[in-house]
């Protein structure tokens, strides 16, 4: 490098180290087809990949997608938004391991209007630590090999999924490790193994989702709560959804600890089998609220339902 002489380029030098950390990193960064990664991820010269995106941003920014492409298989370490703007393809081809990792303790991620798509890849979404995830408005799709996953957490996060649809995986979503999530206006269909996966935890509330509102479709198992550890508890909450046409509409099942799958306004139609409940040790229950629907499954139910009143 050059060495500067002279108090003129002294003081510009100064004048450089003081001002560049503070212009590292942007509230705000932008991704385009046409960007590149050694841009400085402005809307004028923006990057061209997620992950140089997300390291020019500061946390609790936000990355804006300006027009369709693929950007590429990212990890996140901190707070942070990507957004695609309605009409704006945003694709990640996951070509093998994971999509999006999320390893942010205590952080808040929020992805909209993203297709993830497996195309060899294990994993689509992967939440390994404590924080919030929220996925809006997306399609995860296609992560089929065997134990493969759509949306996979393992940490005591907190999810949210909204207005998104989570296709042709092996497992839809799978929540463990004392994990709550909530999946709402969503489509969970043709997933091969099952829908959703609720594996239950000895921690203080176990692993819990709600599904609210959605549709759980053409799944071998639409709904699976499962506990095989002492102490352990898996939870599924059912609420105004649509469970059609899976070989098992929504099950609970334990071995040990306790999985409890409770419904209410919801309907199920030409399933197999509609609700089953499997205990072999620990305590595995079904409830239903007296206000849900059921037509033309096969076996409306393989075990016991608890009934329980309004109040």
């Amino acid at each position: 490098m050059p060495k500067f002489f002279g108090s003129i380029a002294a003081a510009i030098a100064v004048t450089v180290a003081a001002v560049t950390p503070a212009q590292a990193l942007s509230q705000r960064t932008f991704v385009a087809s046409t960007g590149l990664d050694t841009n400085p991820c402005s809307l004028p010269l923006p990057c061209r990949t997620f992950g140089a995106a997300i390291a020019g941003t500061s946390s609790g920014g936000e990355v804006v997608i300006l027009d369709s492409a693929g950007y590429g298989p990212v990890s996140i370490s901190k707070s942070i938004s990507i957004t695609a703007p309605p009409g704006i393809y945003a694709g990640i081809s996951v070509l093998s391991g994971v999509g999006i990792t999320v390893s942010a303790t205590g952080a808040i991620v929020k992805l909209s209007g993203l297709t993830i798509n497996g195309q060899g890849g294990t994993t689509g979404v992967y939440m390994t630590t404590s924080g919030y995830l929220v996925l809006e408005n997306c399609i995860i799709s296609n992560f089929a090999g065997t134990n493969y996953v759509g949306i996979y957490v393992t940490g005591p996060a907190s999810v949210t999924v909204t207005d998104s649809k989570i296709l042709n995986n092996y497992y839809g979503a799978y929540f463990d490790g004392g994990s709550t999530g909530e999946i709402a206006h969503s489509l969970i269909l043709g997933n091969t193994q099952e829908g959703v996966h609720v594996n239950g935890s000895a921690v203080a509330a176990g692993t819990g989702v709600a599904i609210e509102d959605s549709e759980v479709s053409q799944n071998y198992i639409g709904l699976n709560a499962v506990s095989t550890i002492a102490s352990s508890r898996a939870n599924i909450a059912i609420i105004r959804s649509q469970i059609f046409t899976n070989i098992y509409g929504a099950a609970s099942q334990s071995t040990a600890g306790t999985s409890y799958v409770t419904m209410t306004a919801s309907f199920l139609m030409g399933n197999v089998t509609g609700l089953y409940q499997y205990q072999a040790g620990g305590s595995a229950t079904v409830e239903s609220f007296g206000d849900n629907s059921a037509q033309f499954d096969t076996t409306p139910l393989l075990g016991t339902l608890t009934t329980r009143q309004h109040f």
